[in-house]
């Protein structure tokens, strides 16, 4: 799993509540994630690097490391997917 993931800068990014939504401009798309890809996107957001998110999430849900790995790394591989990370 790479360290660090960004935030396609081409995309409008907006907070509201416990979510995170995406506005691609050249596609006319809007990906609205759940909580959960939201509280990912957010620690990415603030510079944290995904080996500490990972430890986040065990901690904040009480989940098994190699779930919350897989699960983290089946995300960013989405967001990557969509191009909402680069």
């Amino acid at each position: 799993m790479s360290n660090f993931s960004r935030i396609n800068p081409g995309f409008i990014y907006q907070e509201t509540d416990d979510e995170v939504s995406f506005f691609d401009p050249d596609t006319s798309t809007l990906y609205s994630l759940n909580s959960t890809a939201s509280f990912l996107v957010k620690e990415l957001k603030k510079g944290t690097d995904n080996e500490q998110i990972i430890k986040k999430f065990v901690t904040l849900f009480n989940i098994a490391e190699d779930i919350v790995r897989r699960d983290i790394e089946e995300m960013l591989h989405e967001l990557k997917k969509n191009n909402i990370l680069t």
